[in-house]
């Protein structure tokens, strides 16, 4: 959706402690974004846990870019990572969607009453939990240990005002590709 609106220059960020989900949110992003924009420029700034403000490293990545150097689009991993993102933005007086979009993961009541409303990738909360559930009871029930599977989700993008300058567009559904 980003690279079709023209963005060329992408940030993926994120605040919070680096997970297996977070590096495959990660890396699914720069792996779509290769597909459909080779020419792409992706800075990947992770969690960093010897930072005393969570903020303090994005300040720095910013601080380090020129301004016309700085990212088009930022891709955040998690809520927390989006506010700090969207917080740095705003102190840096840019223009959300005009001079970066933001686009964060999971869809937080917050995320959808900001000024302006954040885009977001949602999970399928209830399709995971019933999954999580029946996985544990097949566990519980069966005699033989099985080895853990990672299951992928279908995710919902809400396009919202952090990405468009238009407002009318719908939400858009995808499938994660494997």
């Amino acid at each position: 959706y980003l690279a079709g609106q023209g963005h060329e220059r992408f940030l993926v960020h994120c605040a919070t402690t680096t997970s297996q989900a977070i590096e495959n949110r990660a890396r699914g992003f720069s792996d779509r974004l290769a597909h459909c924009a080779a020419s792409a420029q992706v800075d990947t700034l992770l969690y960093q846990p010897d930072a005393t403000d969570q903020r303090e490293p994005l300040r720095q990545y910013f601080d380090a870019k020129d301004s016309n150097a700085h990212p088009t689009a930022i891709f955040s991993l998690s809520q927390h990572s989006t506010l700090i993102a969207l917080s740095e933005l705003r102190r840096r007086a840019l223009a959300i969607p005009q001079q970066v979009a933001l686009v964060g993961f999971d869809d937080a009541d917050w995320m959808q009453t900001t000024w302006p409303s954040i885009t977001t990738v949602s999970q399928p909360v209830e399709e995971m939990a019933q999954l999580a559930v029946k996985t544990l009871l097949t566990r519980l029930t069966q005699s033989t240990d099985t080895f853990p599977v990672q299951h992928l989700e279908r995710c919902g993008l809400h396009i919202r005002e952090s990405t468009q300058l238009d407002p009318t567009h719908n939400t858009l559904r995808y499938s994660v590709e494997q």
